[in-house]
């Protein structure tokens, strides 16, 4: 009879030190708003590691946000600069690809973040990517005029003129006065055509922002791109960190890639991270 008390005081013991144990295990992992505070603080503290750590640990818990990206690329950017080797190069440790990584990643949920498209503007400037294929003059200025604003401003564009050709028609189709009907018509036709207009450049720059193929070249130092998916193909060209490639496919742990000049090639698929 002992013997079985024993058990069960066994058991008892057990099972209070795991209730115990559940919740203190609980308060040792900081909530997404204490993470977010701990990275803020030491940001501004210029810890930019323990910055890093923190908003990582946001992003390991499957949240995302425009300023959450932002900030760690603006923290991968801070210590990337000062992360200088012997001779004085920065980036040492491959900060600058990933700052470019995150402030693409804000863009992809706010493209109409300007600090961050700015400070993207500032990283590129940094690297070695290749020169853009060029294009006919219709082709930059559509997608010039189309990029100069997101998806959803020219949505909104869209939807207020095609209101406001509907709100001209009825005014051509009620009103007597003769001046009026000729000023709805001939503006409702000027209407009518920003609406297509302003439809085909959120279709385009919904396309260019939801590219899933893209991806930046995240190595430390320098990327080499072969012919064939192997380390003993020729090597066709390099290429440092941050550089934008567009992903064709991947074999094993190679992918093949394509350039901004166009030209292809094969390179680690460990050296870049889809955007």
């Amino acid at each position: 009879m002992k013997r079985y008390h024993n058990i069960i005081r066994a058991l008892v013991v057990s099972l209070a030190m795991l209730v115990v144990a559940v919740p203190a295990h609980a308060v040792e992992q900081p909530d997404i708003h204490d993470l977010w505070s701990m990275g803020n603080e030491a940001y501004a503290a210029e810890d930019y590691d323990k910055a890093i750590e923190m908003y990582n640990a946001i992003v390991d818990r499957g949240y995302e946000s425009d300023m959450l990206y932002y900030n760690l690329g603006n923290a991968y950017y801070k210590r990337g600069k000062s992360n200088t080797n012997a001779q004085g190069k920065g980036f040492n440790s491959g900060e600058l690809g990933r700052a470019i990584l995150y402030y693409e990643r804000a863009l992809m949920l706010n493209p109409d973040m300007k600090d961050a498209r700015y400070n993207l503007d500032i990283a590129y400037a940094l690297t070695d990517a290749p020169e853009a294929v060029p294009v006919g003059f219709m082709t930059d200025l559509w997608r010039s005029m189309s990029g100069a604003a997101s998806s959803n401003t020219w949505t909104i564009v869209s939807l207020v003129m095609f209101g406001v050709t509907l709100a001209l028609v009825l005014v051509f189709l009620l009103v007597n006065s003769i001046l009026w009907r000729k000023v709805s018509f001939f503006v409702a036709i000027a209407t009518l055509l920003l609406f297509i207009f302003s439809t085909a450049f959120a279709t385009t720059q919904r396309t260019v922002e939801q590219q899933e193929n893209r991806a930046i070249i995240v190595c430390n130092d320098t990327a080499a791109i072969h012919s064939e998916p192997s380390n003993k193909s020729t090597v066709l060209r390099t290429h440092s960190q941050g550089v934008a490639v567009e992903v064709l496919r991947n074999e094993k742990e190679w992918s093949e890639v394509k350039f901004a000049d166009g030209e292809k090639g094969w390179i680690r698929t460990d050296y870049i991270e889809v955007i």
